[in-house]
């Protein structure tokens, strides 16, 4: 004997007590939702840090930016022991500065752009420091850029021109033209720099010694060059 209302009664029970169709989706898709924000968040960490795959930590990576790190650092502490050794010995300053400024190549070369900008500026700051002669920084800061620039602007030659021949002879062009920029100013405002106190009073009286001190900048630029050229590959085939 069936009891109409009591089925009735019974049927609204077992709908009461099961969520319908709407409430699973919902609740599912909030729960699909946190799953994907949790898979998004590790694979954010994971560009940001380049040293995981599928949520673990390459051991590898982190090895490899230790040792960067560590490079870099001594790096840059040998700069500024050179820095501060030109000033001290003052007959082999530019000697020093240039050792000190081809180390900034080399972090570019080495590594990448930023490594070789952020040793650039790094002993640029504690050059000014740390430095009794406080204009030395503009002599750093000149023949530093020209080697940071210099590299800089070789990897974009590299994408930009495919013929060799004809890269190199642009990026000459380019190199020129930097030195000149950082040069040519620091003989006009800072001789003090490259001259003696008694230099600077017997020959400042020419007019010519201007234009003889830029002559000079000539060949101290293929000097520089060819003697960074030099160490570079020195050390690269020593240290790669």
């Amino acid at each position: 004997m069936h009891v109409d209302g009591q089925d009735e009664r019974n049927t609204g029970a077992d709908s009461g007590m099961q969520p319908d169709a709407g409430s699973r989706e919902q609740m599912y898709g909030q729960n699909f939702g946190t799953d994907q924000g949790m898979q998004t968040e590790n694979g954010r960490q994971d560009q940001m840090f380049g040293q995981s795959t599928g949520g673990r930590v390459d051991p590898n990576n982190i090895a490899k930016r230790t040792r960067m790190v560590a490079t870099l650092g001594v790096m840059a502490a040998i700069s500024v022991i050179l820095l501060v050794l030109g000033t001290l010995i003052s007959i082999n300053t530019v000697f020093f500065t240039a050792a000190a400024s081809f180390l900034v190549g080399i972090a570019v070369v080495k590594y990448k752009f930023g490594a070789g900008l952020m040793i650039f500026l790094g002993c640029a700051v504690l050059d000014l420091l740390l430095n009794p002669d406080k204009f030395h920084v503009f002599l750093y800061l000149a023949m530093g850029g020209f080697i940071l620039f210099g590299e800089g602007t070789y990897k974009l030659l590299e994408k930009a021109i495919i013929n060799p021949k004809k890269r190199t002879a642009v990026h000459l062009v380019i190199r020129a033209g930097i030195f000149a920029a950082g040069y040519v100013p620091l003989i006009i405002c800072l001789p003090r720099l490259f001259l003696t106190e008694e230099a600077m009073q017997k020959w400042f009286s020419y007019d010519w010694i201007t234009w003889a001190l830029i002559g000079a900048g000539i060949v101290a630029f293929f000097l520089y060059d060819i003697a960074y050229v030099f160490v570079k590959r020195t050390y690269m085939s020593f240290f790669r």
